[in-house]
């Protein structure tokens, strides 16, 4: 069993907000990636920490065993400080106990304390190495993997998850192998490698319908759809996010639901299709208000905004903006604020209210300096035609 991490999305990548140079300004599509936790509203499909690693200890091992059992519960419920404690004590009685380590790491990881969780994850590799257990060795470099990856070491991070995957083939185990499979199509697919992606994500598709995996192959056809979508094949893109949401209408995938649509929505509007994309961001708005999903919320504001404009309906798309303004402005997100000040000030200046332009362009064109986004030069750019002097 893979003991993998929760991030705050269950995405491909960070948000990425994008101003074409011509044509629709809207959020690109993003991957989906199965390490989300219930809070953020995204869809989780991976197991718990195995309670039946607790048979590998003897009887004599009770006090240990009950510990590990507490650490587990405290991990499984996101009580990082508590597992960590925990798995220390286990440590403390066995400096051997591979499991323990392996928690250990995981927990860390969560704290982004990341030397402490790759010394961790090092030190449960070497004793299931030593045990000759190849399950335990493919669980922890794919753990290993992830920990690269979230420091942002992806050729690393493609080495440790190809090992892993060498290993999860060899012994026959589709699960693990699976799941890697994903994390490989994803960090192809930053890289555009998008070829490369897509291969990864339809071995993995193969394995999950083999397993009857409905959510995971939902999952897989979501970003089979953005990889499609990233090459310009929307027809292909809609078909796949279509084949998906069927799946995550049949299972009550709300949280899906509402990502599939607001994809099938970006779509749409790069197809220019407004009317269309209009309808299925309404959908995807009404499903994130009811989950009281704020990150999805703030985004789909954003796309409706960029759909109202694109329909000349310019006060609807001023107020969309404002709401996801103020949203952004909650949770601190610093791209998407700028690119909603800046897309409030070309709307002002499209109506013809310079001073007001001047001031959101002014906020975003700071927020892109602070961040070096590369819209700092469209927003410096900007305030030059409006006559604000910027050095």
């Amino acid at each position: 069993m893979i003991l993998a991490r929760i991030s705050l999305l269950a995405l491909f990548f960070p948000l990425l907000l994008v101003l074409p140079a011509e044509g629709v300004r809207q959020v690109s599509a993003v991957f989906l990636k199965n390490q989300a936790g219930p809070e953020s509203g995204a869809r989780d499909h991976r197991k718990g920490l195995d309670p039946e690693l607790l048979s590998f200890f003897g009887p004599s091992d009770e006090e240990k065993n009950a510990i590990l059992t507490k650490a587990h519960e405290a991990h499984n419920s996101q009580l990082w400080d508590e597992a960590v404690s925990l798995y220390r004590q286990v440590i403390a009685l066995d400096s051997d106990d591979a499991e323990a380590w392996q928690g250990l790491g995981i927990a860390l990881q969560h704290q982004e304390i990341w030397g402490e969780a790759q010394d961790a994850g090092k030190q449960a590799l070497s004793i299931f190495t030593e045990r000759g257990d190849e399950k335990g060795r493919g669980e922890v470099l794919y753990n290993l993997g992830n920990i690269s990856e979230d420091r942002g070491h992806h050729d690393q991070a493609e080495r440790l998850y190809g090992e892993s995957l060498e290993i999860q083939r060899r012994i026959g185990d589709e699960p693990g192998a699976a799941e890697t499979l994903n994390n490989l199509g994803i960090l192809a697919g930053i890289q555009e490698r998008y070829v490369e992606a897509e291969t990864l994500f339809q071995e993995r598709l193969e394995i999950q319908r083999k397993l009857g995996d409905e959510a995971g192959i939902s999952e897989t056809l979501y970003n089979l759809g953005v990889v499609a979508e990233r090459e310009a094949r929307y027809d292909k893109a809609k078909e796949l996010y279509h084949e998906g949401l069927e799946i995550e209408r049949k299972l009550g995938d709300e949280a899906g639901l509402a990502t599939t649509l607001n994809n099938l929505g970006d779509v749409a509007a790069r197809q220019e299709q407004y009317e269309e994309a209009n309808g299925f961001f309404q959908e995807s708005l009404e499903i994130q208000r009811k989950l009281g999903d704020e990150s999805g919320l703030v985004v789909t504001l954003f796309n409706l905004g960029v759909v109202a404009e694109n329909r000349e309906q310019s006060g609807e798309a001023m107020g969309l903006y404002q709401e996801a303004l103020e949203i952004g402005r909650k949770l601190n997100d610093e791209p998407l604020v700028g690119q909603t000040l800046f897309s409030l000030a070309l709307l002002a200046e499209a109506e013809g209210s310079r001073d007001e332009a001047v001031e959101y362009a002014k906020e975003a064109h700071e927020i892109f300096g602070k961040i070096k986004s590369p819209l700092e030069v469209r927003t410096r750019n900007f305030l030059r035609i409006l006559g604000w002097p910027v050095p």
